[in-house]
């Protein structure tokens, strides 16, 4: 199998903190902040992420992130899925939202 992509499954990403991958969760959280009822967030990092190659990207992430202005320092969790074709510099919110606590 070696480094080949399998187009339409899900592979994880290995590299989490890769710029390109934490770009497009700042992404999803800036897309996220602009809706009118939004609890306002602040990226803190990828838990987890996975990729399918489509005819560009989806990223589907587990990111944590704190309420903006919060005292607490505990993040909470939130689910989320990008779109990406970067020869369009196209990035689409596709999905976002909290997970609930165990």
């Amino acid at each position: 199998m070696g480094g080949s992509k399998i187009v339409g499954g899900w592979q994880p990403i290995k590299n989490l903190t890769d710029p390109s991958v934490v770009k497009i969760a700042n992404f999803a959280v800036a897309e996220h902040n602009q809706e009118p009822k939004a609890t306002k967030l602040e990226f803190v990092s990828i838990i987890s992420g996975e990729r399918q190659v489509v005819a560009g990207l989806n990223y589907k992430l587990v990111i944590s992130a704190t309420e903006s202005g919060s005292k607490s320092t505990k993040p909470d969790y939130y689910s989320t899925t990008v779109y990406e074709k970067s020869w369009e510099k196209l990035l689409k919110l596709i999905s976002f939202q909290k997970l609930l606590k165990n």
